[in-house]
């Protein structure tokens, strides 16, 4: 399955695009998957494989198809051992035409590149525009993973490890109801007001990036670009809390009035998280340990006596919790002990056991 030009040269972008076409019908037989498999071994096409599988759309059978999950992880594999040092780097400009050859899908889904491999579960279910208004959309990320999803609206969720969001998209509005864990979203402008809920608070948008988290007790919100208005419940219908200014995060309680509790609002850079980092500005131990926990097969536990006003500042590696603990628990006299299923922050000297 090669696509040669009248020149000879073999055009990879074009070619990555017909594998992942091909992938996205079904399980390959074996003389495909050698054909695959040799393919990706030239840096250049699984160089290339990587970037059109980001933009890769699948309907709900394909994308949690075993030997498909399995042909990914293969040639990113292969894309990461050739490309180490670029998995650190800033995504690079990805050719936008493949989305045309994808427009068919009712919603696209597409795997986060860089840190981790995204396996996607509860996927929009199918069936016509009309249905597809009448009813919510959940889209839900395990322990470890991430996952990017187009809406139909041309809007871009991202969604954080061990998150979920319900979507209903109509004629008239986009309202989308953060579930759990934290959410990103690059709004489509159009007109229609794009609403997201967590907690009894609501951050409006018509076009602008910015993410949503429900944490513990909290609602965070963080603005990239544009601009949203936040607001809170209250008898007979919302108030607006503030206006928020790109570059700014707030942090206000998920429900009851703020008037009790004033919003902590600090500075928002681009979110670390959607590239598989945690960065954290002088905030408190048990929160990060929240965020931390969304990608650890073993949890972090705060053990009794270990003190309560200890701040994280810094960036950390997602998916290395235990290199975290073993950090906090070095500079703060902290002892970690690991079992089979968490592994406990307690107060106390000395090395982890």
């Amino acid at each position: 399955m090669k696509l040669v030009h009248d020149d000879g040269e073999v055009d990879r972008d074009q070619q990555a695009a017909l594998w992942c076409m091909r992938l996205s019908e079904g399980p390959l037989s074996e003389a495909e998957r050698a054909e695959l498999t040799a393919w990706i071994e030239t840096p250049a096409n699984a160089e290339a494989f990587h970037d059109q599988a980001s933009l890769w759309g699948v309907t709900e059978a394909a994308a949690t198809a075993p030997e498909m999950i399995r042909m990914r992880g293969e040639a990113l594999d292969s894309y990461r051992r050739g490309h180490a040092d670029r998995w650190r780097g800033q995504a690079r400009a990805r050719p936008r035409w493949v989305l045309a050859g994808l427009a068919a899908a009712a919603s696209v889904v597409i795997a986060v590149g860089a840190m981790t491999l995204v396996r996607f579960t509860d996927l929009p279910v199918s069936g016509s525009a009309d249905d597809r208004a009448a009813r919510a959309v959940d889209y839900r990320t395990g322990t470890a993973e991430r996952s990017v999803a187009v809406l139909e609206d041309g809007s871009r969720l991202t969604l954080d490890a061990d998150s979920a969001v319900s979507v209903r998209i109509t004629d008239a509005r986009r309202d989308v109801k953060v579930l759990q864990g934290r959410a990103g979203f690059e709004v489509a402008k159009n007109g229609r007001p794009f609403a997201v809920t967590a907690g009894d608070k609501t951050v409006v948008a018509t076009g602008t990036r910015f993410s949503v988290e429900l944490l513990g007790k909290a609602t965070n919100v963080a603005l990239y670009e544009g601009s949203v208005d936040v607001l809170g419940a209250r008898a007979g219908g919302a108030r607006k809390i503030t206006a928020m200014k790109p570059g700014s995060a707030l942090t206000l309680p998920a429900f009851g009035d703020v008037d009790s509790a004033p919003p902590r609002i600090q500075s928002a850079r681009a979110p670390l998280w959607e590239a598989g980092q945690l960065e954290f500005v002088d905030e408190p131990l048990p929160e990060v340990v929240a965020r931390f926990n969304r990608y650890a097969a073993r949890p972090l536990v705060i053990g009794a006596g270990v003190p309560a006003d200890i701040r994280i500042t810094g960036v950390f590696e997602a998916n290395d919790a235990a290199a975290f603990a073993q950090g906090v628990a070095a500079l703060h006299g902290l002892t970690v002990s690991r079992g089979d299923r968490e592994t406990v922050l307690s107060a106390g000297s000395g090395a982890a056991r």
